[in-house]
């Protein structure tokens, strides 16, 4: 007879090694730096704005944050997305982007704007020369049937 309550491991992501992450992983990390932080679930509430009872939920592994939620959790931990779910085991110093200034913010609106624009001039280019690759192989073909 199966054991419906055995202890069953989620699969998610693979490390640099190569190696499959697990939700232990995770959980014990996630529990490890609140200790260490001497953090409450409600003062980490206040930090992220993400509810005590969502909080509970994640630190018992009954629910896995979305992606906005790992970001606000792992940031106010201040390790990178990476350590906290165990892709990585190097606890990288998240960026602190709370105290970038508004100036700051805007550069790099207008760098995004930038790339973006020259990203959209890139592929109208390669879409006339796909165009012209398809046209030459449409000869070919025509050329070869005859």
């Amino acid at each position: 007879m199966e054991n419906r309550y055995e202890k069953t491991t989620i699969e998610f992501s693979m490390n640099e090694q190569g190696k499959t992450t697990d939700i232990s992983i995770y959980l014990a990390r996630l529990n490890s730096l609140i200790r260490e932080k001497s953090l409450s679930q409600s003062e980490l509430e206040r930090i992220t704005g993400i509810r005590q009872a969502t909080i509970s939920d994640y630190t018992k592994g009954k629910s896995i944050p979305s992606a906005e939620r790992f970001f606000l959790i792992s940031s106010a931990l201040g390790v990178s997305m990476d350590y906290l779910w165990g892709v990585s085991d190097i606890p990288i110093q998240a960026t602190d982007t709370a105290n970038i200034q508004e100036s700051e913010w805007q550069q790099r609106a207008q760098t995004a704007e930038q790339k973006l624009k020259h990203l959209k001039s890139l592929l109208s280019d390669v879409g006339s020369d796909i165009e012209a690759l398809g046209g030459t192989i449409g000869k070919l073909l025509k050329f070869i049937s005859e």
